[in-house]
């Protein structure tokens, strides 16, 4: 009987004698530092031993202040261009949620220059960031931002000038409210903002005001990026909107003030992250009912064979906790996780266990109305790595 996913994993594993996976080790020194993960204050960070697994296994050993930090989790080897990106499992022997990059040097020397890693454990934040070419270049703008782009907190910068360097597009739940004659009500906790390399903005609202206001980018400093507004909720508008953003891609808020052919206007958002909504507007109240879909899925493996389904069973929390039972001629295969809800109304749920193991990964559920339509994910377990889809 199949207990856990992924069981014939190990034994194939073990039948096969495979030597033990291959590795790629590289030492980054350079200058950075370690804040956060249980220890107060920030440490000075000047070496990182890593070693990469050929089977996607990822370790780090950080040198601050005389302390070795052991940070553990997987790479991914569909990298972009010279990064490589990271999930990590676990910080300082404690079970942690958080992602991570790798740089290499892209003068044809295959060896990293830079790490970064961000993410949360039991004990709260953790950050750390290393990099070669701090030491090398020495000089910064008045900004703060040395010349190789990266900002005091190991940050790659959005842009210079009036341009940013990639696009951006961040939904994100928090406390907001537009004031300009004509919106009732005026307050919202959805907005999507969408920042293009070509200038354009546009930023939507929703929950419970709904509406639009575009405009196009005039400056760019670090962090903070300057919209010149050309439209409010349909009407033709002029002023100034103040866009902070809090990583790489999310809104942490917006504030600005101008007039429109409908009088003045103010917007102001606060990001925090919250949301309390029920995802089958069922109003909130207690367990949400399970819905079961019939139709035909697959997971498969690294190793081993595909396993195929004909009925999905979902239930989402009002906790936050998610269940996603398929079922097959197999043992039923059981994920659990914390879901949210994205902005078209999907839901994205972030693994958690996978029968009775441990997990990490991403499933989405597609829905139309109140049915789920479909399910794509992928993820990994201590015994491989899997990919999952069902469709109805």
């Amino acid at each position: 009987m199949t207990r856990y996913l992924l069981a014939m994993i190990a034994a194939a594993g073990i039948a096969s004698g495979e030597a033990a996976a291959l590795e790629r080790n590289y030492t980054i020194r350079g200058s950075g530092y370690v804040e956060g993960g249980g220890r107060a204050g920030r440490m000075d960070l000047s070496e990182v031993r890593m070693t990469l697994h050929d089977n996607g296994d990822f370790a780090a050993t950080l040198f601050a202040r005389g302390e070795r930090v052991i940070v553990r989790g997987n790479w991914n080897r569909r990298g972009n261009g010279n990064v490589e990106r990271l999930l990590i499992e676990s910080v300082r022997g404690v079970r942690a949620e958080g992602s991570g990059t790798i740089q290499y040097r892209r003068d044809g020397d295959s060896s990293p220059e830079r790490l970064v890693i961000e993410g949360r454990t039991r004990n709260g934040t953790f950050h750390a960031v290393i990099d070669e070419t701090r030491r090398q270049s020495g000089g910064s703008d008045p900004g703060g931002w040395d010349r190789e782009g990266w900002d005091p907190d190991g940050r790659t910068r959005p842009g210079s000038s009036n341009r940013l360097r990639y696009d951006i597009d961040a939904t994100t739940y928090g406390d907001g409210m537009v004031r300009m004659s004509g919106v009732r009500g005026g307050d919202f906790s959805t907005m999507r903002a969408r920042l293009g390399t070509n200038r354009d903005v546009r930023i939507d609202i929703d929950r419970s005001t709904r509406g639009t206001i575009r405009g196009q980018i005039q400056d760019v400093r670090g962090d903070r990026i300057s919209v010149r507004v050309t439209d409010m909720f349909g009407y033709t508008a002029s002023g100034d909107l103040v866009v902070v953003l809090r990583g790489s891609n999310d809104v942490a808020r917006i504030n600005g003030s101008g007039t429109s052919r409908n009088g003045s206007w103010q917007f102001d958002f606060d990001g925090n992250a919250r949301r309390e909504d029920d995802p089958w507007g069922n109003g909130g109240s207690g367990r949400v009912d399970d819905r079961t879909e019939r139709g035909s899925g697959q997971l498969r493996q690294d190793v081993g064979p595909a396993i195929p389904f004909d009925r999905m069973r979902v239930s989402l929390q009002n906790d936050r906790e998610a269940v996603v039972v398929l079922d097959g001629r197999r043992d039923p295969v059981r994920f659990v996780g914390r879901w949210s809800t994205g902005w078209d109304g999907d839901v994205v749920i972030q693994l958690q266990r996978v029968n009775e193991m441990r997990a990490s990964g991403r499933l989405e559920l597609r829905r139309s109305g109140s049915r789920v339509t479909s399910l794509t994910g992928n993820g990994r377990t201590e015994r491989g790595r899997f990919e999952v889809w069902f469709s109805r």
